[in-house]
This record gives structure tokens, sequence and C-alpha cells, in this order.
């Protein structure tokens, strides 16, 4: 600004020297000059030491970036001083000693492998209180089946053994899962493992015991292990607190060999399943009601599944076919094995899953229908209380069971925190004529709730039970509880 200023006045005094005469002019404008010269000069000194001031300063930076520079590289090219595995000094910055993030939300890249581990399961604690009828058996579970009956018109079911209240964290689980690609297409394996195994001592350490759930393996298409029966569909289980949930639910976990097939083009979202599953089936004495284990299977189960999933949501169809034959001991009979020849079993369902956003955004009904013969063990409530068939000791022969099971819920967000589930299941045994007494003929379920998730991984919330049981004799007994839950998730 001062040399602009300074060469400003330089050319107005050469103008006005020129103005006012040539001789008094040079005798000023010489002097004027001189000074002007002379602040000039002046003035381009100090903006040189500026310059060479700057210039030296950046040099300085240049070279600290430059020692900081081999300082990172020194330090990256350290080795420990243990050597690796094969024998050779290792860099302390070798990417294989870092763990990355995996593909899915949760999940860990293990070191060295194109794998991801993840760790998830949840905490739930249960507060149950039995408000009417008598159970056994049934403490920690709402079962139907094991609603004790009236033993004869008029007369009040007998005491049971379940405790009236009781508060459990049995049904708290973990899983372990590492997945990845492979050239045959991604591939997985997962095990998870939950405390609904034998009942610990609860007048001291309450110590449940931990119990498998699922382990499998999927290579592409393919999987093989312990997992849902493709005779099941859990996507289109009620959201319950009970852990039992629903009588008529078609609910097994089993060992399995299973192959999907997904279509794609105009046929996205069908997919198709067949599956070669564990047999075991369960005989109904009908001289003693009860129930025994038949000791051998001459081939496994099968299972197809069809499925179709879109927007609206999903629609699932499978059948099973089994075939049981083997020998059981009956005591009314003889004290050896009885053999009761083979017997053919059959089963089908569908169920699914209907979005309803004309009701709500995230509301939703869900439904299924179990119906077959020889199939009990596919049935929750028939499985547990029931047998695939039954045996007369009178004619020598055993009968396969016909049996029905479903249910139907509707879910509701009262807010996008705050959901609801109200829920009928009914169970009906088709016994033979030879099958009287206290042998199961039906069972009925009913669930109402209300859930609020004050955070993404945190339910808590509270909900009632009823339950209702016929035997084949007539009698009859019900249940009803109250349960609160809390659940958070990792």
């Amino acid at each position: 600004m001062k040399s602009a200023q300074n060469c400003a006045k330089i050319a107005f005094l050469s103008v006005f020297t020129v103005s006012i005469g040539s001789q008094k002019a040079s005798a000023v404008s010489t002097d004027e000059l001189a000074d002007l010269v002379r602040a000039q000069a002046a003035e381009i000194r100090s903006l040189r030491q500026e310059v060479d001031s700057l210039k030296r300063g950046q040099s300085r930076v240049v070279t600290e970036q430059k020692r900081v520079s081999e300082d990172v590289k020194q330090v990256r090219s350290a080795r420990t001083v243990v050597a690796g595995k094969d024998g050779e000094p290792r860099s302390l910055f070798d990417p294989e000693d870092f763990i990355h993030k995996g593909r899915k939300p949760g999940s860990w890249r293990i070191p060295g492998s194109e794998f991801d581990l993840s760790i998830h399961g949840y905490a739930k604690l249960d507060y149950i209180t039995r408000l009417t009828g008598q159970t056994s058996g049934a403490e920690d579970l709402f079962i139907t089946n094991n609603i004790l009956t009236s033993p004869a018109p008029g007369v009040r079911p007998p005491r049971g053994t379940d405790a009236r209240n009781r508060i459990h964290a049995r049904e708290s689980r973990f899983n372990i899962e590492v997945a990845g690609p492979t050239e045959f297409g991604p591939a997985r394996a997962f095990i998870e493992g939950d405390f609904f195994g034998a009942v610990g001592n609860q007048i001291e350490s309450n110590s449940d015991s931990f119990r498998l759930r699922h382990a499998l393996i999927e290579v592409g298409p393919f999987l093989a292990g312990q997992w849902w029966s493709a005779f099941e569909d859990p996507s289109a289980s009620l959201n319950t607190l009970d852990f039992q949930s629903t009588n008529g639910y078609s609910f097994i976990r089993q060992g399995q060999i299973r192959y999907t097939h997904k279509f794609d083009g105009e046929l996205t979202g069908f997919s198709l399943a067949g599956s070669i599953e564990n047999s075991e089936s369960r005989l109904l004495n009908a001289a003693t009601n009860t129930v025994l284990s038949a000791q051998d299977t001459n081939v496994p189960d099968f299972v197809v599944q069809a499925r179709y999933e879109a927007g609206w949501g999903h629609l699932q169809a499978a059948t099973v076919l089994r075939n049981t034959s083997g020998r059981t001991p009956i005591p009314a009979v003889a004290a050896s094995a009885t053999p009761f020849g083979a017997r053919f079993g059959y089963g089908a369902n569908v169920s699914g899953v209907i979005n309803t956003p004309l009701l709500g955004d995230k509301d939703n009904v869900r439904f299924q229908v179990n119906y077959g013969e020889g199939i009990g063990r596919y049935i929750q409530d028939v499985g547990i209380g029931s047998a695939d068939y039954a045996f007369s000791p009178a004619l020598g022969r055993a009968v396969a069971i016909e049996a029905l099971g479903l249910y139907g819920g509707y879910q509701h967000y009262w807010l996008p925190n705050l959901r609801s589930t109200v829920g009928y299941s009914y169970v009906s045994v088709n016994n033979p004529s030879f099958v009287t007494g206290t042998a199961l003929r039906e069972t009925h379920y009913g669930v109402a709730n209300l859930i609020w998730s004050p955070f993404a991984q945190f339910d808590v919330g509270i909900e009632g039970l009823y339950g209702r049981r016929t035997n084949q004799n007539g009698l009859s007994g019900e249940s009803s509880r109250i349960q609160s839950s809390a659940i958070l998730r990792f």
C-alpha cells in the first residue's frame, strides 16, 4: 500500500513539474524524487527480508515433514522380538494382526480369512403368576396339554406340582455364527444354546443347565445340522412373551439334510426346499393311556416345502411323509418287546404373514393350519401330550392318530415402539375308538399382550394367557396366568 502511494506521488509531481516551469520544477522534483526513491528502496529491502523469512520457514516445515515420515517408516518396519509362526520376524503393523468390520452389522472379519464372526443372543427375565387352574410340568411354560383336568363331573382338578409364582431367566441364550463367501456360494456355521435344560436347584443356585438349540452348516443351497424342520415356519409364529407359544404351532428342531432352490426372474420370491429329517415316533398304549417311544424307525422323515415372499408378506406350504415301524415294550401284553409293524404317516400345513398397512404401518396377521395322520410330533401340544400312533393290546396293532392344529393372531403397533399381539390356537386329536379315558382330545390357547421397546434392543411387556384341556372322556380343566418379561438383545 505504501509503495503504491509513493508511485502515485511521483506521477503527480512529474505532471506538476511540467506545468509550473522547468527550473523551479526541476529543483522541487529532484529533492522529492530522491526521498521517494530512498523510501522505495527501503520498502523493497523490507519485502525481500519477509520473503526470505517465509522461504526459510517453509523449508523448516518440509524438513520436519520428511523427518516425521521417516520416523513413521522406521516404526512400521520395526520387528517384534518374538518370531512369528513361520520363524520370521513380523511387523508390528501387520494388517493380519488387526480386527476389521465384517459384512453384517455386529460382525468382525477373522484375521487372515474372508469369514466374519458374530456373537449374538439375549438375556431375558420372566415373572409368571398362575391365576386359576392347576398345572404340572408347566411352571416356566404355558403348556395347555399339562393343565390338570377334573377327575369326575363336578369335581375340582387335583392340586398340581407347579408353583403359583415363578421368576426365572432360563430363556436367556447366545449364539455364534461364522459366515463368508466361497466358490460354492455363501457359507456359514451357526451354533446356539439356551438354559432351558434341566432345572437348577431353586433353593440356592438356580443353576439351570445349558442345552443345544441349533448347530448347522450351510454352503450355498445345502444345509446340514440341527435346525428348524422344513415343515415349520418360525417367521409366522406369534410374538408372545410365553416361551411355549401356541399349542397348534408346528414346532420341532431336529437333525436334517436340506436343499433349497431360490428362483429368479419372473419367479423371484419363490423357493422350493426338500429335506431328509430325523425320525422319532411315539405310541399311545391304549390300555394304560401312557405314551412310549418306538424303538426302531425304518426310514427318515421326508419334507417338501414351497414358499413365496413379497412386499405384502409371505405364504408357505409344506408336507411331510413318514413311515414308522419297530417294537415297543407294552407291559400290559408281555414283559418282552411287542412288534407293531410298519405304519405310514403323512401331514400338510399352510402358514403365512400378511401385512395390513391399512390398519397400521407395521401391523400384520399371522396364521398356520396343520393336519395329518401319524404326525403328532410335528404339532406342539400333540407332540408333548399325545402320540403319533395308538397301540391296542387287544387288537395287537397300531393305528395312526389323526390330528389338527391351527392358530391365528393379529399384531398391532399402537406407537412405533409399542405393540400388542392377540391370538387364538386350537388342537384336536381324533383318537381311534379303542382309546378312552384321560387321553388328550383337544386344547385351546388364548393370548393377549402389550410390549414396549424404549430402544431397539430392549423389550418389556405384560401378557395374559388362558388355556383349556379336554380329555377323551369329556372331562376338562382350565388355567390362566399373567406373565411379565424383560429382554435385552445383543
